[in-house]
């Protein structure tokens, strides 16, 4: 009789158990399904952005080579971690002023001025915008390039400079960390 007893417990926990996991399977899939056709549609939107951008390439006469599609890519690379490093750290000057409207603002005006050719601006401004604050890097460096303008000094640089940014970032975070004090005590 206790043989009996105890399978029909063991059957009962299996099932239950079975239910659970069917369960968790079923919770699991529910939640990876909105990631994995997120990554799709974002993956068809790269595979359209990358097939205009290889028509507007042999449109304008540019060659779609492994290493022109290779460099510009590494340089596009670059620039997004660049654009998170740079303008990370006038957040983290926040730890240390009490308004950082300014600070955003600021930020947010270097940023515009990227987002213009710096072709357009005296030599002295793109200097500054390449070497000192390194944000035409971020948006100029990958077109120029494709289009054969960019020296392998600049190209270098243009690949070392999120590295550089990121160190400084990285000395301005610890200092950061340790003036914090939480608002609750």
């Amino acid at each position: 009789m206790k043989a009996k007893g105890y399978l029909y417990v063991f059957g009962m926990g299996m099932q239950k158990a079975m239910a659970y996991r069917a369960d968790f399977f079923l919770g699991l899939v529910s939640c990876l399904f909105p990631i994995v056709m997120q990554v799709f549609l974002w993956n068809a939107l790269y595979a359209a952005g990358a097939a205009l951008i290889a028509w507007s390439w042999r449109r304008e006469g540019l060659a779609v080579t492994l290493t022109n599609v290779a460099g510009f890519a590494a340089l596009c690379l670059a620039g997004l971690f660049l654009t998170y490093c740079l303008f990370l750290i006038p957040e983290l000057l926040s730890f240390w002023f009490v308004a950082g409207n300014g600070m955003q603002a600021m930020s947010s005006a270097v940023f515009d001025f990227n987002n213009t050719p710096m072709n357009l601006y005296p030599k002295w401004v793109q200097r500054l915008g390449i070497l000192i604050l390194p944000v035409f890097l971020i948006t100029n460096f990958p077109t120029l390039y494709v289009m054969g303008a960019l020296s392998p000094a600049m190209q270098v640089w243009g690949l070392a400079a999120p590295l550089v940014v990121f160190g400084i970032q990285r000395v301005i975070w610890r200092r950061a960390m340790r003036q914090y004090t939480s608002a609750s005590g």
